[in-house]
């Protein structure tokens, strides 16, 4: 099936590769940039245990050279993916989104240990006041930022108007961007030709805005569960 992937790179390329493995035909057109922000890292980044909410905060992370001592927590399985390839230890994936990585803390990590959570400029939830309401000590760090797109890429607009095919959602954020750019290029009227595969409940909320031809919702936040929607 065709498939349009709006992710930023270098996640955009990663699902184009696992899409082509599994036979489907995938149509890049990033919708955001990543970029590392000027904020420089806690003093106590080293000795502290590092939160991340993206795979984008692990590589901001590791561009910046820190290295932490006491171990990760990561949000979901790609961003644990992401900080073992950065050499990092995880000491608990959790199980897709903010409340379960709060979850996951409160059960792996005593309230006597520094908490440093590496996050974008956009924020999905309030992660950092949870974990202080509860009593920890936690940093914010804003590490890196998403430049968004002013116009629908042309790849975007060539997909949507060719035959049917589906569209890989990943965030709220993404879903209300896609639609944005294709209500602006008068485009809107195309989604019932296409699926709409939703990595989480809160995606599908946010792309019901549009009549796609069915919105599809992973059992599971992981890109694994996103593809199979596809079978």
């Amino acid at each position: 099936m065709r498939v349009l992937v709006t992710r930023p790179e270098p996640d955009s390329e990663q699902l184009a590769v696992a899409l082509r493995a599994r036979g489907h035909e995938p149509a890049l057109a990033p919708l955001m940039r990543i970029e590392p922000t000027s904020d420089v890292p806690p003093s106590n980044v080293g000795s502290a245990v590092l939160l991340f909410t993206s795979a984008n905060g692990v590589r901001a992370a590791a561009m910046q050279g820190v290295r932490p001592v006491n171990g990760v927590l990561t949000v979901g399985p790609a961003s644990a993916a992401a900080a073992r390839a950065s050499g990092f230890d995880v000491a608990a994936v959790a199980g897709g989104d903010v409340a379960s990585l709060a979850e996951a803390v409160r059960t792996h990590v005593s309230l006597d240990r520094p908490l440093v959570h590496v996050a974008g400029a956009d924020l999905a939830g309030d992660l950092s006041g949870e974990l202080r309401r509860a009593g920890y000590c936690v940093t914010r760090w804003t590490a890196y930022r998403a430049v968004v797109a002013d116009v629908l890429p042309d790849t975007a607009r060539e997909f949507l108007n060719g035959g049917p095919g589906a569209v890989a959602l990943f965030s709220p954020r993404s879903a209300r961007l896609l639609i944005n750019l294709m209500q602006e290029a008068g485009l809107a009227e195309r989604a019932p030709a296409h699926l709409a595969l939703c990595l989480s409940a809160a995606v599908a909320a946010a792309a019901v805005a549009l009549p796609w031809r069915n919105v599809l919702c992973a059992p599971s936040p992981d890109q694994a569960a996103l593809i199979d929607l596809l079978d």
